[in-house]
């Protein structure tokens, strides 16, 4: 029997086990399989955009039908919730819920909350003060895991109190945190006893000693913004995470004041200032102070001197390394080589791109004649000018010569040199981009990306 003379419930059944990327290839194949294939029925993602909010039977009639579904996008505030809930019977098996903060303090959203008996994430947006009393709604939640709060949703702290007491179980916690008056207020999240994964926008040193005294268990810490408060160094704030695996740092706090007799978090793996333009003395202090167990490092160098990067070699476990704010004169390919375990590499370098190349050429081993290379190189060219580009372009290219004479290459990886610099050169003032295998010099490498920046 063929496919196509599979009864429409056998078919429904069968796509129903598909996932959805493969569902939107299916409309491709004939009319019949599009009609299937969009069937409200199958629907794992339905998305209410202003468009459809136009169209309150529409609405209905897709969540009604749409009984597998796992997440629900509301991206406006204009949605009529009462239509919402007279179709929410066919939310139990619904994981996650995006909706406006202001949706909260609707009537019709205790019967919406009462059937989302699967709801393990909940993310909250908008320009609105989140109430403590909305947040009490929550308390429905039981298998709750994920709260996140984003754009410019305000919590203050009697939300933040009636978070931890509403949503116990919460694993991870996500926050917009610009209205926290005191440090003291972080003492709420103790009741948190399962929270491995913190996130907020803005934050004191004070209040990370509170949130480490609160939750010792947190493994995962990301903060956008952290201040200094009561002079407590951001070393003194961190010391009391004993089992913290990943901290991610963008902006403040450059003076983390680290001594032999403040105690770094023994566990951690994971280490990000992308945006903390970090002296030659902080450097070193962090990388010796996490050198047995750093395995991913990102870090902005761009006020470091090029021999402070010789510190990376400390770290011997590392295995992911992003590095921004390099110039074309850093020693920091070399480098490269004496991480035994580095499986991928992210270099973004300014200035001159000529040198920058000269000093990627040298890590390539003119011995090296392996078939093919292990590692997938990207190279991306950003230029502001026409000047700029040819320039770069110019590097490149004795790059590509470099590799060809000094390596063996297929003759595919040479065609495919070729195509990609012939189509390249026609973008004068865009980021221009070549990919193909490079020689394993560095046995472990799967990934390097180079990006070149000119002005």
């Amino acid at each position: 029997m063929e496919f196509d003379d599979l009864p429409t419930e056998m078919v429904l059944m069968i796509f129903s086990y598909l996932p959805q990327e493969i569902l939107e290839e299916i409309v491709r194949v004939s009319q019949r399989w599009m009609q299937l294939a969009l069937d409200p029925s199958l629907f794992t993602l339905v998305c209410i955009d202003p468009w459809l909010t136009a169209h309150p039977q529409r609405v209905r009639k897709s969540l009604e039908h749409a009984t597998m579904l796992h997440s629900l996008h509301i991206p406006t505030e204009v949605i009529d919730w009462d239509i919402i809930a007279s179709a929410s019977t066919g939310f139990r098996v619904l994981r996650c819920l995006v909706i406006p903060g202001r949706g909260l303090s609707h009537p019709a959203m205790p019967t919406i909350l009462e059937h989302c008996e699967s709801l393990t994430t909940v993310v909250l947006w908008g320009r609105y003060r989140l109430a403590a009393i909305d947040v009490r709604r929550l308390e429905t939640l039981r298998p709750l895991k994920r709260l996140v709060t984003s754009d410019h949703l305000q919590i203050h702290d009697d939300a933040l109190y009636q978070i931890c007491c509403s949503c116990p179980q919460l694993e991870r916690l996500e926050l917009n945190l610009q209205q926290i008056s005191r440090s003291k207020s972080w003492t709420c999240i103790k009741g948190l006893v399962h929270l491995r994964h913190l996130s907020v926008s803005v934050i004191s040193t004070a209040g990370l000693i509170q949130v480490s005294t609160s939750c010792p268990g947190l493994a995962t810490l990301e903060i956008g913004s952290v201040w200094n408060e009561s002079d407590v160094s951001m070393a003194q704030a961190l010391q009391g995470f004993l089992q913290l695996k990943s901290l991610r740092v963008i902006y403040g706090c450059e003076e983390w004041l680290l001594n032999r007799q403040i105690r770094t978090p023994p566990l951690l793996e994971r280490l990000e200032l992308p945006g903390m333009a970090m002296d030659t003395q902080l450097f070193y202090q962090l990388m010796l102070s996490f050198r047995k167990t750093l395995r991913h490092v990102d870090i902005e160098v761009s006020k470091l001197p090029d021999e402070s990067l010789g510190a990376l070699r400390a770290c011997n476990k590392l295995e992911r390394l992003r590095v921004r704010g390099l110039t074309g004169n850093t020693i920091v390919f070399s480098i490269l080589r004496h991480l035994p375990k580095l499986l991928s590499a992210s270099l973004h370098i300014d200035a001159d791109p000529a040198e920058a190349v000269c000093q990627l050429r040298s890590i390539v081993d003119a011995q090296d004649r392996s078939p093919r290379g292990k590692t997938r190189l990207v190279l991306n060219i950003l230029c502001a000018s026409h000047d700029t580009h040819v320039k770069m372009r110019r590097a490149a290219n004795a790059f590509v010569d470099c590799l060809i004479l000094n390596t063996f290459m297929t003759t595919r990886h040479i065609l495919e040199f070729e195509r990609q610099f012939s189509t390249g050169g026609e973008l004068s003032y865009l980021p221009w981009k070549l990919e193909t295998s490079f020689p394993a010099v560095i046995p472990t490498l799967n990934y390097f990306t180079l990006t070149l920046d000119g002005v």
